[in-house]
């Protein structure tokens, strides 16, 4: 239920987030701090005092893990390595863009003292390739404050009817009322993706001479996709017991307050009788209390602190209060988290809607070979379909915070929570379209549960079980999390996951111009993932292994159609380690996965390498980034992508070879404004002139052949 402490930013747009680097976190010292609705309890400082890698603008490798795409931004992709991905009830199986698009998971809700905004700008080889994204938040007064989050992605591809189109946007409204026992979220998001399908290139060169990418031919002119969804959604919490400061203090604390009270008011009619006005400096406390405002004043500041009416969760001490006397000045409390347990009604209600779209007019003959089983009808191909989702999840969590496991880098505290107990419902009613069927009612009843442990700073346990008792009876998923932080000598952290999940919906039963094409009766497939991962950040160094059993995993075979495995497993070994001389830094991270069934096709070597200095220049005022990256991924045969059903499937055809992808990049930072260049793909030559990640889809490449891109970003706050 915690959110993650290092989110996913948005590249070079608006894009935050701590150094990904183990044991190098570094904080703004701005008052600014995110959170996501389903856990309100914990907060996490917004970061933007390094460059970070503000190059990587492309959402497919915004990840330790990268994903393979169709060559140009916004296009589908697929993870370059296998891991389990979370499912309860109900799915589609178009996840193919997955990565452009906001959940309502993803709305970030901010505590701030004044308006922040997040803004960036990235454009490629044409004023027609564009990326731009947008974050902006504010406080309102009667507890109200704002989020909203913009991006776009307009990619003219690299090569003909290629064009891709993503727009996504995100609005988020927060309400907590003053004594902190109740908290309210109205989401809104909407993601949009639009897309020209040009089926891959036919051929790369021509009697042995490589071709230009504007004299390439494609297999595709007329073959287009849509994909939208809209999301709202409410969420609530009610905190049972009243967690305010007087409630939670301890007696002595209360006596201490009520003995200084009595003696400020009896030291000010003193002064008052006396004609003073002025500071006033207490006989037994270093306290110094302006007798007309009769607020503390700190000597050291110049400016007088902003009000801020922001609370999370049931903690209600603002980020810029007076540290506690005994405490030194440089350590504030975010929240004041309650000394007694606290108890919590959590109620979400949301609403979703989700169209896909795909068609080939057939401008030109239709490409028989292309479409084979698929080509129903020689005068054009459709394929709809649209699902509606309501859903009620309810919630009784009891927890208990503690302040004093996590600081930014002011010293300030960071509450996290000690222990969570969480147990909850969640109904689904599917209402599903597919031509040309009449309307399906799917209804999903899931049993969940939570709970957390946290007794110290060495130790963090996490689980998590959902049981399905609706449609998908018997459905499951239990999950584990165990961090043990070894001080001196490193860190462990073991994962395990045990789930059970029915196929998706297109697995099952797919319609072409109102033909089926395929009826199935497939079982459920069961999987079991296993993983640790030890970490030195005092070296650098981080080497972790992963298994995975998966049995019934869904597959699409050469011909597209889909087809169910028997047991397979895939073992995966990742090291990282990174070096550093002065200003010179070399980062490291390979990983190497062997899979025991020719269904699961992937590189068995993937690693990426970058080479950079890293300094400030012009006598310290300018932060600078400049150096190259290397990703380099063994021999295999790549899948292709199918537009009309949105899946990739095997090919025999072709087979990658050992593909270097080398890019050049520069960034720069003055206080808050951030640029980069970069240079994609430079190693192409006359006897490799394309690299491919999926068959018959080209990278771009090189200056003049789309891999220039230029990104601007900045951060207002006022």
């Amino acid at each position: 239920m915690a959110a993650s402490a290092q989110g996913i930013p948005l590249g070079g747009l608006a894009g935050g987030g701590g150094s990904s680097k183990p044991g190098l976190v570094v904080h703004d010292t701005s008052d600014i701090y995110y959170f996501h609705a389903d856990n309100p309890n914990i907060a996490f400082p917004f970061s933007d005092s390094l460059l970070d890698n503000i190059h990587q603008y492309d959402p497919t490798r915004q990840r330790d893990m990268d994903y393979a795409h169709l060559g140009n931004l916004g296009s589908a992709h697929r993870p370059l390595f296998y891991q389990s991905v979370f499912r309860r009830g109900f799915d589609v199986g178009l996840h193919q863009f997955d990565l452009y698009q906001i959940k309502t998971a993803d709305v970030r809700f901010y505590k701030i003292t004044q308006a922040y905004t997040q803004a960036g700008f990235t454009q490629g080889p044409s004023q027609n390739d564009i990326q731009f994204g947008v974050k902006f938040s504010r406080n309102f007064a009667k507890g109200l404050n704002l989020s909203l989050e913009h991006r776009l992605i307009n990619n003219t591809g690299s090569y003909d009817f290629q064009k891709a189109t993503d727009s996504d946007a995100a609005f988020g409204l927060w309400f907590h009322n003053k004594k902190g026992k109740y908290n309210g979220f109205l989401t809104f998001v909407s993601n949009s993706v639009v897309q020209e399908n040009n089926g891959g290139i036919v051929a790369a060169d021509q009697n042995g001479v490589f071709l230009e990418p504007f004299e390439l031919d494609v297999n595709l002119r007329s073959a287009n996709s849509r994909y939208s969804n809209r999301e709202f959604a409410y969420s609530q919490y009610f905190y049972l017991n009243r967690i305010i400061e007087d409630r939670i203090a301890t007696k002595d604390e209360r006596l201490r307050k009520k003995e200084e009270k009595a003696k400020h008011k009896a030291l000010e009619k003193e002064l008052k009788k006396a004609g003073k006005d002025s500071l006033l400096v207490l006989p037994d406390s270093s306290s110094i209390i302006d007798t007309l405002k009769k607020t503390p004043a700190d000597s050291l500041q110049s400016q007088k602190p902003q009000q801020n009416t922001s609370r999370i969760g049931p903690a209600q001490q603002p980020i810029n209060a007076r540290p506690p006397a005994n405490r030194p000045s440089s350590i504030v409390n975010i929240n004041t988290p309650p000394l007694t347990r606290a108890f919590t009604l959590y109620h979400q209600i949301a609403w979703r809607r989700d169209l896909y779209k795909f068609f080939d007019s057939f401008d030109n003959e239709p490409d028989t070979t292309y479409y084979d089983d698929f080509l129903v009808d020689k005068r054009g191909l459709r394929f709809y379909l649209e699902s509606r989702k309501l859903e009620n999840t309810v919630k009784l969590q009891t927890f208990k915070l503690k302040a004093q496991a996590r600081t930014d880098s002011m010293g300030r505290a960071l509450p996290t929570e000690s222990d969570l107990l969480e147990v909850g419902l969640v109904h689904s009613l599917h209402l599903v379209d597919q031509e040309p069927l009449e309307r399906q009612a799917i209804n999903n009843l899931f049993l969940t549960g939570r709970l957390n442990f946290s007794p110290g700073e060495r130790l963090r346990i996490q689980t998590y079980g959902h049981l399905g008792i609706g449609a998908n009876a018997g459905d499951f998923r239990i999950s584990g999390d165990l961090f043990l932080n070894l001080k001196k000598i490193g860190n462990l952290r073991i994962e395990a996951v045990n789930q059970l999940y029915s196929p998706s919906l297109l697995h099952e039963q797919f319609f072409v111009t109102q033909t089926e094409l395929w009826n199935n009766d497939f079982g459920k497939i069961l999987e079991t993932s296993v993983s640790g991962k030890y970490s030195l950040p005092l070296l650098r160094f981080s080497v972790g292994g992963q298994y995975h059993l998966t049995n019934n995993l869904v597959y699409f075979d050469t011909a597209g159609m889909p087809r169910q495995a028997g047991a397979l497993s895939v073992f995966q070994l990742i090291v990282t380690q990174d070096f550093k001389v002065g200003p010179f830094h070399l980062d490291n991270w390979g990983g190497l996965q062997k899979s025991t069934s020719e269904v699961l096709r992937l590189p068995e070597i993937y690693s990426k390498h970058s080479l950079y200095f890293l300094g400030k220049i012009f006598k310290k005022v300018m932060m600078v980034k400049v150096g190259v990256d290397a990703r380099l991924a063994t021999a295999y045969t790549a899948p292709s992508y199918n537009p009309l059903i949105g899946q990739f499937y095997l090919q025999n055809e072709q087979s990658l070879p050992f593909t270097p992808l080398l890019d050049f990049f520069l960034s720069f930072k003055v206080q808050t404004f951030r640029f980069f260049a970069k240079i994609e793909n430079l190693l192409p030559s006359a006897t490799q002139r394309y690299y491919f990640q999926t068959d018959d889809y080209p990278l771009p490449y090189g200056l003049g052949n789309g891999g220039l891109r230029l990104g601007i970003n900045w951060r207002l706050v006022d």
